[in-house]
């Protein structure tokens, strides 16, 4: 894509690392990854959200990320998550810092993210939401790549 079809973009990246109930993640190279990614993007703003509880991540993406995009009319949103992650019941889920293990509720159903960013604004045309998670199950990373 370049910038002519994806007009404003914007990178939001979600660095989760430092967990309460699951083990640290360390040694990851998200940059690399996400230029590699995302290369192709001529990309405005990056907006980089460190170690998110389950409550940061409801009010970012409700309310802060979708302020944010609706007053500087971004088109496009690209979304990296590197965390935890887990699949219950064949939904796939972000783990937040502050999760509990065997309790679903804690963590963050981001399967309908791309439909409700697109309804943040009539700007927005283009989203894309790549989870770099470890999870414990070899099912995740083939759901949600």
């Amino acid at each position: 894509p370049t910038t002519g079809t994806t007009g404003t973009t914007w990178i939001v990246h979600i660095d989760n690392s430092n967990y309460k109930g699951f083990p640290a993640i360390t040694g990851k190279d998200d940059a690399a990854k996400m230029r590699q990614a995302f290369g192709n993007y001529r990309v405005q703003r990056t907006i980089t959200k460190k170690d998110m509880t389950k409550a940061d991540l409801d009010r970012f993406f409700n309310i802060e990320l979708r302020d944010l995009v609706r007053t500087n009319q971004v088109n496009t949103i690209l979304v990296w998550y590197s965390g935890h992650g887990r699949n219950v019941s064949g939904k796939a889920y972000w783990v937040p810092v502050d999760a509990k293990k065997d309790d679903v509720y804690s963590y963050f159903n981001y399967g309908s993210l791309k439909a409700q960013m697109q309804n943040y604004s009539e700007t927005v045309g283009n989203t894309v939401v790549v989870s770099d998670a470890a999870g414990s199950e070899a099912s995740f990373y083939e759901l949600t790549r």
